[in-house]
């Protein structure tokens, strides 16, 4: 998970403190829906990382073969990567104004 949630932490972070972001809600929902565009593609990413061997060693037989390619075919489509990005990002703006 380092590996998205470390860049998303520092993108997040440069939007908040850029000109006082912390008193800004929103410099505040616009660091958070980044953080979770961002975040939404840790799974893939671990996929991108550590390879098919880690899906199968970690999954194994509690994910059937046909549902493990079905993900790998969606975490290497720009298509879905693209769409799971710009979900993250929605959700995470409607996230800030149910807060509010």
């Amino acid at each position: 998970m380092l590996i998205t949630v470390l860049p998303a932490g520092i993108i997040t972070e440069f939007i908040l403190s850029y000109m006082n972001g912390y008193y800004s809600i929103r410099k505040a929902t616009l660091a958070w829906s980044r953080y979770c565009g961002i975040y939404s593609i840790h799974g893939a990413a671990m996929l991108w990382v550590l390879g098919k061997a880690f899906m199968e060693e970690t999954f194994g037989d509690t994910i059937p073969a046909e549902s493990r390619g079905l993900i790998e075919s969606l975490y290497y489509s720009p298509v879905w990567i693209v769409v799971m990005v710009a979900l993250g990002i929605v959700l995470g703006i409607a996230g800030c104004f149910f807060w509010l």
